[in-house]
């Protein structure tokens, strides 16, 4: 019986979003196979046969490689993010620190309050129904 090796791993994604799809493909393909495994089990079961070890091996050995090649994805998808400078949700955080950080050297005190009583409002409004709030 030959059985795959991580040797012929293919080429990982040069970029996070095709990395996070990837991911997405390998992690319903472990769903399937984990589903597999356990329906022929229930089957087994409910006839009363005994398990096709062969079978059994074939599923096991599939699911450990295909969760190997997901965390080497997930590695590969922090890297990716490291070099890009984090994730998108972090770059955009450290963008709103840095206009926030421009806006209250450049905008006089009054100003400033001014917009920030008025984020607050709409901060609470957003979290109060749920919805996006008009920022108009």
């Amino acid at each position: 019986m030959h059985l795959p090796t991580t040797d012929t791993a293919l080429p990982l994604p040069e970029t996070a979003e095709a990395c996070e799809a990837a991911i997405g493909v390998l992690r319903d393909e472990i769903r399937s196979i984990q589903i597999r495994l356990a329906t022929t089990d229930m089957r087994r079961q409910a006839e009363r046969a005994k398990p096709d070890a062969d079978a059994y091996h074939r599923a096991s050995t599939a699911l450990r490689l295909k969760l190997r090649a997901l965390d080497g994805l997930r590695q590969h998808l922090r890297g990716l993010e490291r070099a890009r400078g984090g994730s998108a949700a972090a770059r955009r955080a450290a963008f709103k620190d840095l206009l926030i950080e421009v806006l209250r050297h450049d905008v006089d005190a009054t100003l400033w309050h001014e917009a920030l009583e008025r984020a607050r409002a709409l901060h609470h409004r957003l979290n109060g129904t749920g919805q996006e709030v008009d920022h108009g």
